[in-house]
């Protein structure tokens, strides 16, 4: 598996607002006096709201107050539908209160109110059919919003940052929520998906996101109270939940996924069941529990979670009797490592569990494992012997990358 960086993943998609969205084309004041700047859009048939000038950055606070936008613009004698939000049009907009968004608005485009931290509440009508990436992102201040039945997507990190939500309402029409769409909202209390929605639900009123064909909770906040069918915990689920102090883990889930519960500060007591077999990479980074811990190897459960600390060279780690699984970089980076005795009762190796350990000189894979995952060895430029049983049927991309 990929080493997935959000804040790098954040930065690109901040890079290509630029290009997305160039110079306004027409601006025109509303009845009110407030002006709006347009863009032609569909061969100059319909108008998308922007920003004034080249550039997101041309001018500062462009937009301020309160922004009705009105569904149509009458223009050089003729009227043209508004249609979309352009990609950073409100974006830094900090003197910006509060935006009416009109029926005939269909799309919201990255990064349309990113940073605008004086927006307090908004609501997305029906007509809208897709919430861009970041639309959102650092609202600080946005308390209330309402997204109405209609809305299909919600797009990563739409609404990341947003630490004043204290609640949020997935109508049923949403089929498609991506990852962190909500991170770091601390604020939250209450996370409900209305019945009827075909792809997520809340069930027994649990306060989270669950996809509900693969039991994968996708999101959840300082409230929640994970139910026993829940399979999977999902890569961002709990990041940045900073109110969250306790977690019970129920024993049906067998997977935490990437960065889980990463940021979440106040997290002070974890329980893992035995079924969980496979930890994602920094799924507990950043928390009070994890922080916590004394020097060395750090179990989840009956997982090996992390090794915490400094590694002095010469180490030797005999993994306890019992544990079932290794998390993906559980060593990584580890140089000080020589060898590691696995019991036979280690089922699952993570992604990345020894990568760079380059003073790794053996290591002998029970008969219990059956894969060795992507990049488990990489770069054990020391590795002279590795002992593989039948029992393993499949070997994981660049697992032995670099061994030389």
């Amino acid at each position: 598996m990929k080493h997935f960086n959000y804040t790098f993943l954040l930065a690109l998609l901040m890079s290509m607002v630029e290009t997305k969205v160039s110079a306004h084309d027409i601006e025109v004041a509303n009845a009110d006096g407030v002006t709006i700047y347009y863009q032609w859009t569909n061969n100059k048939i319909e108008l998308a709201v922007s920003y004034r000038g080249s550039s997101r950055s041309s001018y500062s606070n462009e937009y301020s107050g309160n922004v009705s936008i009105p569904q149509s613009v009458t223009y050089g004698g003729n009227t043209y539908p508004v249609t979309s939000i352009g990609a950073a049009a409100f974006s830094g907009c900090n003197g910006l209160t509060s935006v009416t968004i009109p029926s005939s608005v269909t799309s919201i485009f990255l990064s349309a109110f990113e940073g605008c931290s004086g927006l307090t509440s908004v609501t997305i009508p029906s007509s809208v059919t897709g919430i861009d990436e970041e639309v959102f992102h650092n609202c600080s201040s946005l308390t209330s919003v309402t997204i109405q039945e209609g809305v299909t997507s919600i797009g990563a990190a739409a609404f990341s940052g947003c630490n004043g939500l204290t609640s949020v309402t997935i109508p049923s029409s949403v089929t498609n929520i991506s990852s962190y769409a909500f991170g770091g909202c601390s604020g939250l209390t209450s996370v409900v998906v209305e019945a009827g929605n075909s792809k997520y639900d809340s069930r027994n009123s649990c306060n989270a996101i669950i996809e509900t064909e693969s039991n994968t909770l996708i999101f959840g906040c300082k409230n929640t109270i994970i139910p026993s069918s829940v399979t999977n915990i999902g890569p961002y689920a709990f990041s940045g939940c900073s109110g969250l102090t306790s977690v019970t883990i129920p024993s049906s889930v067998t997977s935490i996924g990437y960065e889980a519960f990463k940021g979440c500060s106040g997290l002070t007591s974890v329980t893992i069941p035995s079924s969980v077999t496979s930890i994602g990479n920094y799924a507990f980074s950043g928390t009070a529990w994890f922080n916590n811990q004394s020097d060395g190897l750090v179990y989840a459960g009956k997982v090996a979670y992390k090794y915490k600390g400094t590694m002095p060279d010469g180490t030797n780690i005999v993994l306890n009797e019992g544990t079932i699984g290794i998390a993906n970089g559980a060593f990584s980076g580890c140089s000080g490592l020589t060898s590691v005795t696995i019991p036979s009762s280690v089922t699952a190796i993570g992604s990345s569990a020894f990568s760079i350990c380059s003073g790794l000189i053996s290591v002998a894979i029970p008969s219990s494992v059956t894969s060795i995952s992507d990049h488990t060895f990489n770069g054990c430029s020391g590795l002279t012997s590795v002992t593989i049983p039948s029992s393993v049927t499949s070997i994981g991309s660049s697992a032995f990358y670099d061994c030389i």
